[in-house]
């Protein structure tokens, strides 16, 4: 029942347009979709933005909450806000979906993923979603898609805006933002800080009611799970001459995460980025953009209060692109970048640090109702050798609405230094996972609205897990052993209808792991979001609801194989303008207080409510 009714609300909504409110509005523009502005409309792979005022109307916390609702986003969290999250995009792995911030790389060398948990909204101005296979473009890791994360600027009269609220389980949050523009010089400043006592991340049937030797979770575990976060961005940028800007831009989140196990039991992870850019404009055909850049992945780990141990990766970077427009329909992009990945662990890993050069160029052309757009890239990693790989799409504009695409491409993922160099248990000869994608999309855009469907396939090779290469030692090491395919349809829809704005996705697909016929772990077959906001004079209501269905899953006490049941979740946002400076907001989180689980055995938020105000001065 939960699935019919959402599809009913998303197909609805995707036949919408004959109620569209018609007033021109312009064109949204994305640049990760291939690495240049591009019109949203024009993007041959399934691309979304989250724009500021759908993060504002949202009244979401963290970026994992945010992206729930995206067409073939799926994430499990341990717990609540700040707990260890996994990301799973078109069903692939946490470690096939490349985030950036402002361009720049901040994933863990050990796992592979990215710490999307620990990014708080009140630093983000927007968001791009690409879905699908863009190694052709970003390399290694982009087999599932890529989520680039863009900071806050500044525009406009320079303004201080103060934001300040309280809530259940104890929560509270504070920010700050002086930004604006002075002559050719912008600038924005953001501090914001975020506590709250949690809940307990187990689930009580898990905690033992008695002695909790032989158990994994013990007694204690039924303590909240605190979380605290202090994050800030900066930007400036100056236009030291007409098509020449010289900037930088930089983010630092620090938290600690309590997690259970025992009454003092914590992590503190950081998560930053900074990078020093040069725009130029150096005719009408030629833009080119230096950027030297930095991103980190820091976390320590306390076991009843003791230090047990730290991973520490450090992302430098050096990128040079070009952009040089052929004719008024023919664009080409071209760069050169080097990466160099440094490990400090408080383990012995065996290797520490690896290079990686690389080369990429991208064509993009119209012809009347045809487009076409070719990728090529070529890296070579300093530890296993070179990787190229290729994307080609063709679209074809039926009418100035419809429009079919497709789009075939490769990728791979790079082994982590978990997988080459663990002092557990790496592998030196383990070899990238290999990825082939397709797609075929239909896309209808008219004024004021956007609708998206597209048929996704990819086939992953050479998948690294764990292997028995020496049955008398009983010796297991991480070997090239899995395959998996996944294929499934992607809807989405953004628009009005009347003074109502709508957002809705629903993902239909099927994530197979081919050596053993099972569904991937922890990954649904139906998923899906519908979100609206109407306005009521000064107050703006956003009702949200997202849907799953069942995924499989193993036993948080003995890992077993179990299943985890579907879930339907409402929350109830509002704004209040009692001024024009002046702002008050309150969110409902899970209106009907759903008791649910993304992952076996861990909490999810039941009913809690946040108020809070926001003044520009």
């Amino acid at each position: 029942m939960k699935f019919k009714s959402l599809t009913g609300i998303v197909l609805i909504s995707c036949g919408a347009n004959a109620w569209a409110e018609e007033v021109p509005q312009a064109e949204t523009m994305v640049v990760t979709a291939n690495r240049s502005p591009t019109a949203l409309g024009a993007t041959f792979q399934h691309t979304t933005v989250i724009t500021p005022e759908d993060i504002h109307k949202s009244g979401a916390t963290d970026l994992a909450t945010l992206l729930r609702r995206e067409a073939g986003f799926e994430s499990v969290q341990s717990g609540g806000v700040g707990q260890q999250s996994s990301t799973f995009m078109r069903g692939t792995n946490s470690n096939h979906t490349l985030v950036l911030i402002d361009g720049v790389r901040v994933s863990s060398a050990t796992i592979g993923a990215t710490a999307i948990d620990q990014i708080m909204l009140s630093e983000i101005d927007h968001v791009e979603i690409v879905r699908g296979n863009v190694s052709s473009l970003y390399g290694s890791d982009a087999i599932g898609g890529v989520i680039q994360i863009f900071t806050k600027e500044g525009i406009g009269s320079p303004s201080l805006s103060i934001a300040a609220g309280y809530g259940s389980e104890n929560t509270s949050r504070l920010n700050a933002q002086y930004a604006g523009q002075l002559g050719q010089t912008s600038f924005s400043a953001n501090l914001s800080s975020y506590n709250t006592d949690g809940f307990s991340s187990v689930n009580a049937r898990y905690i033992p009611t008695s002695s909790p030797f032989g158990d994994i979770f013990v007694l204690s575990d039924g303590d909240d799970d605190g979380y605290r976060n202090l994050s800030f961005s900066g930007a400036v940028s100056h236009e030291i001459a007409v098509g020449h800007e010289l900037g930088m831009k930089l983010f630092h989140s620090n938290a600690r995460a309590e997690f259970d196990g025992t009454l003092n039991n914590s992590s503190k992870p950081k998560l930053s980025s900074w990078a020093i850019f040069s725009s130029n404009r150096w005719s009408e055909r030629w833009t080119s953009k230096v950027t030297v850049s930095e991103g980190m992945d820091d976390a320590k780990y306390f076991l009843n209060g003791n230090f047990t141990g730290r991973t520490k990766t450090t992302n430098d970077q050096l990128g040079f692109q070009n952009e040089i427009t052929l004719s008024p329909s023919q664009r080409l992009v071209a760069g050169l970048e080097h990466l160099r990945q440094k490990l400090v662990a408080s383990d012995a890993y065996t290797g520490t640090s690896r290079t990686v050069n690389d080369g990429y160029a991208s064509y993009f052309a119209e012809f009347g109702a045809h487009s076409v757009q070719v990728n090529g890239r070529y890296e070579n990693y300093s530890d296993f050798g070179g990787q190229a790989t290729g994307l080609l799409g063709y679209a074809y504009a039926i009418t100035p609405q419809w429009k079919i695409n497709v789009v075939a491409s490769n990728a791979f993922r790079a082994p982590t230094f978990n997988d080459l160099y663990s002092p557990f248990g790496g592998n030196p000869k383990v070899k990238p996972e290999k990825a082939k994608s397709a797609e075929l999309g239909v896309q209808y855009k008219a004024v004021g609205q956007l609708m998206k469907a597209v048929y996704f396939e990819t086939r992953i090779t050479d998948l690294i897990d764990f292997a028995l290469v020496d049955p008398v030692l009983g010796t297991f090491l991480p070997s090239n052993v899995g395959r998996s395919k996944i294929n499934g349809v992607e809807l989405s829809y953004s628009g009005k209808l009347g003074p109502a704005t709508l957002r809705a996705s629903f993902t239909h697909q099927r994530p197979i792991n081919q050596d053993t016929d099972q569904r991937l772990l922890r990954r649904a077959r139906n998923f899906g979001s519908v979100t609206v906001t109407h306005p009521f004079g000064p107050i703006d209501l956003t009702l949200g609801m997202r849907a799953s269905g069942n995924r499989s899953d193993v036993k948080a006490n003995d890992f077993s194989p179990t299943t985890t049941a579907g879930y339907a979740v409402a929350d109830l946002s509002a704004q209040y303008r009692l001024s024009a400076n002046t702002e008050l907001s309150a969110r409902l989180d899970n209106i009907f207080d759903k008791e649910y689980e993304l992952q076996d055995g861990y909490n999810t938020q039941r009913r809690a409510i946040f108020l809070s105000i926001n003044h520009r001065f």
